[in-house]
């Protein structure tokens, strides 16, 4: 049997980098238009917070895919929330 390993840190990997990026369109639709319109701020707090705590546990326990994944989630989130805070009318 072949050793798996390689295949298991590409799916981290590649699971992290489209989990990390999947907010993206988001953050630019809501720049692009400046609208906020429909978007709830406590779903973002809460992502925020679920990636802060994410993060905290992937650094504790060296997992660099995670920290990728975590610390891209808690840029993303932080500025969301700001964008939200600067174009909410």
């Amino acid at each position: 049997m072949a050793d798996l390993t390689s295949v298991y840190q590409a799916c981290a990997w590649l699971s992290s980098s489209l989990f990390a990026v999947c907010f993206i369109p988001q953050i630019y639709t809501t720049v692009r238009y400046k609208n906020v319109e429909g978007i709830n701020p406590w779903m973002w707090i809460l992502l925020l917070l679920a990636y802060g705590t994410g993060l905290i546990f992937s650094l504790g326990t060296w997992q660099p895919p995670l920290v990728m994944n975590f610390g891209v989630g808690v840029v993303i989130a932080t500025l969301m929330l700001v964008c939200h805070r600067m174009y909410k009318k």
